[in-house]
């Protein structure tokens, strides 16, 4: 007895010592329906084209909840005529219902986030969609070529979406209250516009949204906008300004890439990650601040930006990512929140040359960090020379300018000298005032 209660001890160990291995995904089928099982979840990847009339997916197959409709799960369902997704379901993939030529209408549950490219492409006789708040981010023509987008002209919304522009773009849009999100790539190569009003309500600007719109000029970012996506205004040629709200709290990659005019940007302190590349190529960008929330700054971020000059660092940066500088030719001033000790603590990635050879400010934050930019725009230009010199000659009073910023020859007052050096470094005659060099 006392042998085989030892042997059972050895099984025991033995057992114990063999590492786990993950369940491999199971495929199913039941009914219409093949589904995968995957971490006691169930996606449908494959229906029958057998399927017809009014469908309600079930929640459950096998017994396992339905958390998602996989790529082309649906697609050439010919007699499906309308469609109810439960509320397990989180995502709806890739031309999942693409081709249901009879599709009418789909109801999408609450917990759908994310609805995929062509997604509903080609259900030609789809008149009503249900798109619930949960939904995040719409993909590029998920509803082309449906009834819905066919009937109208210009701007096409889908249930408060934005999701395209059928025919020409016209040059000046304000999309009305009650709009919720803009699709993936919905204004993509609108070359002629050059205005876009973007309400409050709008949650969501999705991937290359304004991509290649070379005519647009400027963009407000409206308070519930919480992620400006990759790529939504790369190659906006003609963008000079945008305002990004307090709400946004990522930039994506290449969000602003080869923006060659955009002269300023304000980036609030509600910004917590920038993307890789995400001003490569704003070839006028003359000086940008990064907020103290951000803690670093990723490869190749302000990359051939030949026009920046200065850059203000928070102290809670870390680390700067390669080439994240590179060919900033003109970069000659780094304004660092924290010390020498800080400085040399901090990574910083190969290829950048610019940035270290800059002259490094420390302990400067604020309005030191941009000596010059009296009127806070982010920039210095004529403007800030003009209010300097009406400031000097008692035209204006000193609320209407940051009177530390301009004094910028270390004087202690604000004179005509401080106005014509801050015109001479706006139209570049000088890289630097007295008190920097």
């Amino acid at each position: 007895m006392k042998k085989l209660f030892s042997l059972l001890l050895v099984v025991c160990f033995m057992l114990s010592a063999v590492p786990s291995v993950a369940l491999p995904v199971r495929a199913e089928s039941v009914g219409y329906y093949t589904y995968e099982i995957n971490g006691g979840e169930a996606t449908i990847t494959d229906v029958s084209s057998t399927i017809s009339g009014d469908v309600a997916i079930p929640a459950t197959l096998g017994g396992y909840p339905v958390t998602s409709i996989e790529n082309y799960a649906f697609a050439h369902c010919d007699s499906l005529t309308s469609v109810e997704i439960p509320d397990g379901v989180t995502g709806i993939g890739t031309e999942a219902f693409g081709y249901c030529t009879s599709l009418q209408s789909v109801t999408i549950s609450n917990n759908v986030t994310s609805i995929e490219y062509l997604a509903f492409c080609y259900c030609t006789s789809l008149q009503s969609v249900t798109i619930p708040d949960s939904v995040t981010s719409i993909g590029e023509d998920a509803f082309w070529g449906t009834a819905i987008y066919n009937s109208q002209s210009g701007v096409v919304y889908v249930d408060g979406w934005v999701c395209g522009v059928n025919g020409t773009c016209p040059a000046s849009v304000v999309l009305p209250a009650g709009t919720r999100g803009i699709a993936d790539q919905a204004f993509s190569h609108c070359t002629s516009l050059t205005s876009i009003v973007i309400p409050d309500g709008v949650t969501g600007i999705g991937k290359s949204a304004f991509s290649h719109c070379t005519s647009l000029t400027s963009v407000e970012i409206p308070d519930n906008v919480t992620s400006i996506e990759y790529w939504a205004f790369c190659y906006c040629t003609s963008l000079t300004s945008v305002t990004i709200s307090d709400s946004v709290t990522s930039i994506g990659m290449e969000a602003f890439y080869g923006c060659g005019s955009l002269t300023s940007v304000e980036i609030p302190d509600s910004v917590t990650s920038i993307g890789e590349w995400a001003f490569e190529d704003c070839t006028s960008l003359t000086s940008v601040t990064i907020p103290d929330s951000v803690t670093r700054i990723e490869d190749g971020t302000f990359r051939y930006c030949d026009s920046l000059r200065s850059i203000t660092i928070p102290n809670g940066v870390t680390s700067i990512g390669w080439a994240a500088f590179s060919g900033c030719t003109a970069l000659t001033d780094v304004y660092y929140g924290g010390s020498e000790a800080d400085r040399a603590a901090m990574g910083i990635g190969y290829d950048n040359d610019s940035l270290k050879t800059a002259t490094w400010h420390y302990n400067v934050s604020g309005s030191a960090a941009l000596l010059g930019d009296v009127d806070g725009s982010g920039r210095v230009d004529s403007t800030d020379a003009r209010l300097t010199l009406q400031y000097a000659v008692s035209k204006i009073e000193a609320s209407a300018l940051d009177v530390t910023a301009a004094d910028v020859d270390g004087s202690g007052a604000v004179n005509s000298t401080d106005a014509r050096l801050i015109l001479q470094y706006a139209v570049q005659k000088i890289a630097a005032f007295p008190t920097q060099e």
